[in-house]
């Protein structure tokens, strides 16, 4: 009888070791796809841990100039952006929400918020769906650009100018090279704009003054019509 009472006890024992076990590797995997390592499955997940730490991932159901409405167990969760939260991908500011979507799937990490029922102060907010669709218009983009770029130079109607960007409007810009030169960078709706990762500029004007600029183009003079203006200086 003690004998029979020893094995049910250490089964007990090595079951919720078990158990402890599984809880950790779940931790430490929810940890990894929220900061970087795409998760297997767009899972819902909500993981508080008693210093109120927070992990939680879903749906995103509307967005807010500072806040998210996530759907993910227990219903829709408020993740409040603050000044400090990092959003990824992101196409200005380190918190701006400007790429995240009602319907795209993200990762949050963050506090749970003591005074306000069913919400995360969050740290960390991952777009997995928006990060996707980023990583296919890079590769997309950056086909297209050395498309251009090698058509260009083998009919010898283009070359490659770099330099500092300044005077910025829809249409143009000045370029200013090392030397000293300043060319006006005329663009058209056909021009090519990206970013240093080759994501799309939606308008030259997102272009700042004194941003390192990369122009393929054909020059008269100090003209040069471009077809593709790459600032490498964005992000910032």
């Amino acid at each position: 009888m003690h004998y029979a009472r020893y094995v049910t006890r250490a089964a007990s024992v090595l079951a919720s070791l078990a158990l402890l076990g599984m809880a950790s590797i779940a931790v430490a995997e929810e940890t990894l796809a929220v900061k970087g390592t795409e998760p297997s499955s767009q899972a819902m997940v909500v993981q508080i841990g008693p210093g109120g730490n927070a992990l939680l991932r879903g749906t995103v159901g509307s967005v807010g100039p500072n806040t998210l409405t996530v759907k993910s167990w227990g219903g829709n969760w408020t993740v409040s952006i603050g000044s400090s939260t990092t959003v990824t991908p992101h196409e200005n500011a380190a918190n701006d929400l400007s790429d995240i979507k009602t319907g795209d799937f993200v990762g949050v990490q963050g506090t749970a918020n003591s005074s306000a029922a069913w919400t995360i102060d969050a740290k960390l907010v991952r777009d997995w769906t928006s990060r996707k669709t980023a990583q296919q218009e890079t590769k997309t983009n950056l086909q297209a650009v050395r498309s251009t770029e090698k058509t260009g130079r083998e009919n010898g109607v283009g070359k490659v100018f770099e330099g500092t960007a300044s005077n910025i409007t829809a249409t143009s810009l000045t370029l200013t090279t090392t030397a000293g030169t300043a060319y006006t960078v005329n663009v058209s709706s056909t021009t090519k704009l990206v970013d240093k990762k080759f994501h799309t500029l939606s308008a030259l004007t997102l272009v700042q003054a004194g941003d390192h600029t990369r122009v393929f183009g054909t020059a008269s003079d100090t003209t040069i019509t471009a077809q593709v203006v790459r600032d490498t200086s964005l992000p910032h």
